[in-house]
């Protein structure tokens, strides 16, 4: 679906206008990128039938630009624009307390095109006693360029979709490679990201690199060589680029995926074998074995297969040693999305749309949630009755989402909903025991519960407005007891934030926990999302048979 792409062009555009000193259009270009990233049907079917003028804030002009871009992947407009401005300007313009008339003068009157050279202006104190930069003003300055440097991490959902964008532009320039992969933290499905790495194989390694480094989203080429290349991207993200023979694939994939504690035990293992491993390859008594595949390398070692979002030399290992892995959730095994807002008024109509996109994603059902304070009471079994079980062969659930604020006494109980998910406030400030008491009560009267934003209850990585840790998963497991089965933890990828860390998925799959994965889908596009919850879960050690949306939709129907 083109929604999103549609939706950075428009705002590359927004941006572009602020620039230029336009007014009113910038933001016309906005509201209509919300639109758009917001609207569950994809607009390459709007296209077709003619009715993006149907989009609100879509007029004929707006109109052609999406279907220009539809038919042949670019708008001239944007091009246009991109050609008045050097590059590197939107990234200042982007830092924070910046903005499009400081990137203006910046521009005309120090001639700083981009971020290195206002880094290098302000170590020159070319700033010094310009207009309306006094010496806050410049430290303000000098710490947003450094929040963008080598210590900024991206966070999983953000980082997959850089890695996506890059990997999509190189498929475009129409070079000769065979496999394309991301690896490092990404593929490992770490939480936050740094730098994201690329390996491909290809009879013709100098013109993937030189493609790679002419690819739109280039702000800049740090290193540009044969067989690797490194870019900072337009929005300031670093990507590296090693392009390797098809026999060397599998060891370079497994080598820069790391993670390096993971890679240093293999090396290990492999040197007490008197065999040596690097990106290049296995090397047995000076043969250099091909290793076309991961697995080539990890048998060629000794050890079964260890996926990569369990690399961390966190007892994989050990278990590898002995053939004992689990087999770990995969995407694929995941078959309904748990976590689709609707209004009490929604109709089969307004479901149909989602239905066909869940189909096109994979998955068989969805979990349609409509949120409740609980101040009143609703008719959870009405709702449930006018909607079909089945909307072109793809399961309708009904669930209710309530958000458990602290203080608030919570009576309702959604009988007829087939399940509910419980919101943890932003900051919970209850006493576990009387937490604990709720979920144990809602569990035994209610519907199949889903305990969700369980980040702001536990704390997540990089998450400062977390509280302290005022409920353990271990109090939880032994509290609830055999209500277990009823109850489930979700493993949410939000746009910009992973909402469960793995290290307390592993805590929850050791206590016998029940999960749920959820993209927690804004529109039909955000689905895709799910391979990586499901990957989170994966590197917290979950199998398919502990993921609750693993199983069919009738184990859900009727709520209790």
């Amino acid at each position: 679906m083109v929604n999103r792409e549609i939706a950075a062009i428009f705002m590359e555009i927004a941006d572009l206008l602020d620039l230029d000193g336009e007014k009113f259009k910038p933001e016309a270009y906005r509201r209509v990128a919300r639109t758009l990233e917001q609207l569950p049907e994809d607009v390459s079917v709007l296209a077709r039938d003619h009715r993006l003028t149907e989009i609100p804030g879509v007029g004929d002009a707006l109109a052609k630009k999406v279907a220009e871009f539809i038919a042949t992947g670019q708008v001239h407009y944007l091009e246009k624009l991109r050609g008045m401005h050097p590059p590197g300007l939107l990234a200042i313009m982007r830092l924070e307390g910046v903005g499009p008339k400081t990137t203006r003068r910046f521009n005309a009157e120090l001639g700083i095109e981009n971020v290195d050279d206002l880094r290098k202006a302000l170590e020159d104190g070319r700033l010094d006693g310009l207009r309306g930069f006094g010496p806050k003003k410049i430290e303000m300055l000098r710490k947003a360029i450094g929040a963008m440097g080598g210590n900024r991490r991206l966070t999983l959902p953000v980082a997959q979709s850089e890695a996506e964008a890059v990997m999509d532009a190189l498929k475009k320039a129409g070079v000769p490679f065979d496999r394309l992969s991301y690896a490092g933290s990404l593929r490992r499905r770490k939480e936050t990201v740094g730098d994201i790495d690329i390996i491909s194989t290809s009879s013709d390694p100098p013109r993937v690199t030189e493609a790679f480094v002419h690819i739109p989203q280039v702000g800049e080429v740090k290193l540009h060589g044969d067989t690797k290349a490194t870019i900072i991207t337009t929005s300031q993200v670093q990507v590296d680029l090693r392009v390797v023979s098809p026999e060397a694939f599998g060891a370079a994939l497994q080598y820069f995926t790391g993670s390096k504690d993971h890679n240093v035990r293999v090396r290990t293992i492999a040197q007490q074998k008197g065999i040596k491993v690097n990106e290049y390859g296995v090397t047995r008594e000076e043969t250099l074995l091909p290793t076309f595949t991961e697995e080539d390398v990890y048998a060629a070692v000794g050890l079964q297969y260890i996926p990569p979002e369990i690399r961390e030399n966190n007892g994989e290992i050990e278990a590898a040693l002995e053939g004992k892995l689990p087999r770990l959730l995969a995407p694929g095994d995941v078959k309904g999305e748990l976590h689709i807002h609707v209004n009490p008024d929604v109709t089969v109509d307004d479901l149909k749309p989602w239905a066909k996109a869940l189909r096109e994603a994979g998955l068989s059902y969805g979990g349609f949630v409509i949120p409740t304070d609980g101040s009143k009471r609703m008719d959870w079994q009405g709702i449930r009755d006018r909607l079909p079980r089945k909307i072109e062969n793809v399961g309708i659930l009904v669930g209710a989402e309530l958000a458990l604020e602290s203080g608030v006494t919570v009576s309702e109980v959604p009988l007829g909903a087939d399940f509910e998910i419980l919101r943890l406030a932003t900051k919970p400030t209850s006493e576990p025991d009387s937490l604990l008491a709720l979920l144990k009560t809602r569990a035994d009267d209610g519907p199949r519960i889903i305990i969700g934003h369980l980040d702001n209850l536990c704390g997540t990585e990089g998450n400062s407005q977390a509280s302290s840790v005022v409920l353990s998963l271990t109090e939880l497991a032994s509290t609830i007891g055999d209500a277990k089965e009823k109850l489930s933890l979700e493993v949410a990828v939000t746009r910009d934030r992973v909402a469960l860390e793995s290290n307390l998925v592993r805590q929850a799959v050791d206590h016998g926990l029940s999960l749920v994965v959820s993209a927690c889908p804004e529109t039909s596009e955000d689905l895709a999302r799910i391979g990586l919850a499901s990957g989170i879960a994966a590197r917290g050690w979950a199998r398919a048979e502990g993921v609750l949306n693993a199983h069919d939709a009738v184990f859900w129907q009727g709520g209790r």
